[in-house]
């Protein structure tokens, strides 16, 4: 059998710890990619424009 030293424990530790981290990022990946969608929809609707025009001469007399 072979013997395992402190330098092997950490090494797997390091490995373990990669993998959930790569995890983890792909599940963030994901999750921003979802945000960005619903943002670009909401931009793309008609209430978000019809409110965007009907705030913008007050947010250009309060800009001067």
């Amino acid at each position: 059998m072979k013997r395992v030293d402190g330098k092997d424990l950490l090494i797997r530790e390091l490995k373990r710890d990669i993998d959930k981290l790569k995890q983890e990022n792909e599940q963030l990946k994901t999750e921003r990619d979802n945000y960005k969608y619903c943002l670009d929809e909401t931009r793309k609707s008609f209430s978000y424009r019809l409110g965007l025009a009907l705030t913008s001469i007050p947010r250009k007399i309060r800009g001067r």
